[in-house]
């Protein structure tokens, strides 16, 4: 349904200078009718909900981002050479994963799923070898 961007405000309790803001400076869709500007409730309530969910996914990839890293070396069940475990918390369309990567035969793993909190106890517990490791040194 077409209507105007200052009854869109009043219907969903923004600004009416919100609403043209979201047309003229985010690409909000929008007619432009006779010097007017009008506004499908539907097509802008679809818009609004698609870029709050990309501020989601923004927001997780930049907590991700941050995450540390650590890496354990373990023996490659291949080829029996060093494997490196990289404790990266990353996500695709199977979900958050550490991977691994053998130097020796190049064999690429993933461990599925794992989630930010087993994660944050991986880098807790390798910093923790690591400070005993510089002790001993």
């Amino acid at each position: 349904m077409l209507t105007t961007p200052t009854m869109y405000a009043k219907q969903h309790n923004v600004r009416p200078q919100v609403v043209y803001q979201w047309i003229r400076k985010q690409g909000a869709p929008s007619k432009h009718i006779s010097g007017k500007f009008f506004v499908d409730t539907a097509a802008l309530d679809k818009w609004r909900k698609e870029r709050e969910e990309g501020r989601a996914n923004e927001s997780l990839k930049a907590q991700l981002e941050a995450l540390p890293t650590a890496t354990t070396v373990e023996v490659c069940a291949n080829c029996k050479g060093p494997m490196t475990r990289t404790h990266q918390l990353g996500s695709d369309a199977a979900g958050p994963y550490v991977a691994s990567t053998c130097e020796g035969c190049g064999l690429n793993s993933r461990l599925l799923p794992i989630s930010s909190e087993d994660f944050a106890a991986v880098v807790s517990k390798n910093k923790e070898l690591l400070a005993v490791v510089r002790s001993l040194a």
